[in-house]
């Protein structure tokens, strides 16, 4: 579906009654600009591909030249999972700081040369050893799930996949029952049409399990809300209180 689809699905299923009951008068649906609609459907989905964070796949926009000696290199803010990163045709283990330091010794120390593994903090991907003038200008290809990186267009279709472009609609919705106007907000239908948001794409993330997310190479899912790590070495944790 094109955004401007389903804006028309937002304006004719969903707030059409309100459009109605409110013939005669300034306040109608007509009045919340497609514009605005347009960027609750943007909102939406990048709620999607927080709650759901494997629906845009990337294999192609996320690379990186190597610098002699830089061993950190900052990564694209929509960037919601690493899936893999390589260099020189080697795939480089994801891991933690804190698991180079309890597992290798001296890796701080480590001559310049070939990395062998990556890990993360927040949007900043760093090597495990910095790279010595025989590997400048190889390419860390990274692999990726993200969020949406452009502005949404009027009519083009959302990144997301096609069978959930429908759902997007229910967040806008949602949105537009939440405007600070009397004749317009209502709560119970605001979480109404939350829910079934929700019901496709799960329960909101807080930021700190967003980061989780990123950094952690053992996260999983537990369930609704949930969230499991595994760290290297490590039996793995369940954590509900996001």
């Amino acid at each position: 579906m094109l955004r401007s689809e389903i804006i028309q699905v937002v304006r004719e299923d969903f707030l059409d009654d309100i459009s109605d009951a409110q013939a005669g008068t300034d306040l109608t649906v007509d009045a919340v600009s497609d514009t605005r609609l347009l960027r609750w459907i943007q909102e939406a989905e990048r709620e999607a591909c927080r709650r759901t964070y494997n629906l845009i796949r990337d294999d192609e926009n996320m690379s990186h030249v190597l610098v002699t000696g830089v061993r950190w290199y900052d990564i694209d803010r929509s960037i919601l999972r690493i899936s893999s990163a390589t260099l020189d045709s080697t795939i480089l283990e994801h891991t933690t700081e804190a698991a180079l330091d309890r597992d290798v010794t001296g890796w701080r120390n480590y001559e310049a040369g070939m990395p062998s593994s990556f890990y993360l903090h927040r949007h900043r991907l760093y090597l495990d050893r910095a790279p010595s003038s025989s590997e400048n200008g190889f390419v860390l290809a990274l692999s990726v799930w993200r969020e949406p990186m452009e502005p949404g267009i009027l009519d083009e279709e959302p990144e997301i996949p096609s069978v959930h472009h429908q759902a997007l609609a229910s967040w806008a919705a949602y949105r537009y029952f939440l405007i600070p106007d009397p004749h317009i907000r209502d709560d119970a239908r605001a979480l109404y049409f939350l829910k079934q948001f929700e019901d496709v794409f799960g329960p909101a993330r807080s930021a700190s399990l967003l980061e989780f997310k990123l950094e952690d190479p053992g996260w999983s899912d537990v369930g609704m809300g949930g969230y499991s790590h595994s760290w290297p070495g490590i039996p793995a944790t369940d954590i509900t209180s996001f």
